[in-house]
């Protein structure tokens, strides 16, 4: 590949998909190497990624619980503490240390309920999307690549059966609807890994966005400020 399409493509791949040219049929051994490594890279991204999507799956789960939960504590929180005043306003002589005590253990049941929503809700969800958008991403990649190689050893198969009409005119246009199919997918492909990589920068730039309106309320839970455990960021809760 050489002159305006080595300007414009810095992959005889891209070339190829986009324009059917700029690969050669002796690279077909090499393009053969590259379809049996990915195999197994596949798989593994595949399993990735739906590591990430169940991850994501129990995490919101999760938060559900933790907000029913919480809304039951506060319920029960507030009926304890309307008995109190109640007994207070009635009593005179009400024991109001021995109330306050007894409020004490519904009090730290809703703050630890809420902390623990709020770390779902704004922490742990966004990272696990974060990680269900990059393994996605990255298994896109792999099934794009994955495209680009097969058309790639169709048509050198196809060039190769061809090489006498080659030699006898001098020039001949290869192409075949196998293989016109198989770059068809590969740029349908990498329109999905396009998108997928568009996808991962939103959430980014949202979560960003998100976080910077937290801090400037003054809204930051304790979880936020204190993330100092990236090892579970994005991981199985399981």
């Amino acid at each position: 590949m050489d002159g305006p399409m080595e300007l414009l493509y810095r992959d005889p791949l891209h070339c190829f998909t986009d324009t059917g040219e700029g690969i050669d049929v002796s690279d077909q051994p090499k393009y053969e190497t590259i379809a049996g490594e990915l195999g197994p890279k596949l798989a593994q991204r595949t399993r990735d990624s739906q590591d990430a999507i169940n991850n994501e799956r129990n995490l919101t789960q999760r938060l559900g619980e933790v907000t029913a939960n919480l809304a039951e504590s506060n319920a029960a929180r507030d009926r304890e503490e309307a008995r109190a005043l109640d007994e207070i306003v009635r009593n005179p002589a009400a024991d109001i240390r021995s109330l306050a005590t007894h409020l004490q253990p519904w009090e730290s049941e809703v703050r630890c309920l809420s902390n623990a929503r709020d770390a779902l809700a704004y922490r742990y969800l966004p990272a696990a999307r974060l990680w269900r958008l990059e393994t996605t991403l990255e298994q896109l990649k792999i099934e794009a690549l994955e495209a680009q190689v097969l058309a790639a050893i169709s048509w050198c198969r196809t060039a190769a059966a061809m090489r006498a009409v080659l030699q006898e005119e001098g020039a001949a246009v290869v192409s075949g609807r196998r293989t016109d199919l198989l770059r068809l997918a590969a740029t349908e492909k990498m329109r999905l890994v396009n998108e997928a990589a568009a996808a991962l920068r939103e959430e980014q730039n949202r979560q960003l966005e998100t976080a910077q309106v937290r801090a400037a309320s003054g809204v930051l839970t304790r979880s936020e400020v204190n993330s100092a455990i990236p090892s579970l960021m994005g991981h199985s809760i399981t």
